[in-house]
């Protein structure tokens, strides 16, 4: 079966994908970041999209060192053009739409992704294990993480890592 989803090209060379569904607007204009409050160990950035306070999901911090750590730093806060895409997310046993913004490099391509091309994640940054839903091989980059949104920008009440998740199966 072939599933529609966007390829984004999150930081150095690595990429992950969102569903087709998930994307929901891409901001390639100026737009207001901030420094906040953390909602999360993964986000204390946001930008101002619509009259919203989006959590801003940086894959740099992110994936440095190998694995996450409790104590990120977001980058400081700068006006200039950058190109975020706007992902809708829902959280388990909440009726209400979240949105998020994660900080790409270039525009996002459409793609098709087949169940046969499904794979390991990429071995060079365990920090994966804690966003992705699952990975495929692309033909081009190799292993693409899948972003699982709820991990990405939720509070924590979404199901464990990926490796926990894929033992069972």
């Amino acid at each position: 079966m072939m599933a529609p989803a966007w390829l984004l090209t999150v930081n150095d060379g690595r990429h992950a994908a969102v569903g087709e569904r998930e994307l929901v607007h891409i901001v390639s204009d100026e737009v207001e970041r901030v420094v906040g409050p953390a909602t999360s160990e993964r986000i204390n950035e946001f930008i101002i999209w619509q009259n919203r306070r989006l959590p801003l999901f940086d894959a740099t911090p992110n994936l440095r060192n190998n694995s996450f750590t409790n104590d990120l730093k977001a980058l400081p806060a700068k006006p200039g053009k950058a190109i975020y895409v706007v992902a809708a997310y829902q959280l388990p046993e909440e009726s209400q739409i979240g949105f998020g913004a994660i900080a790409v490099l270039v525009l996002p391509e459409r793609i098709e992704v087949s169940d046969d091309t499904g794979c390991n994640l990429p071995p060079d940054s365990t920090g994966w294990k804690e966003l992705a839903r699952s990975c495929f091989k692309h033909k081009q980059f190799g292993a693409v993480p899948i972003l699982d949104l709820v991990r990405v920008f939720g509070e924590g009440t979404n199901p464990g890592p990926y490796s926990e998740r894929t033992a069972d199966a």
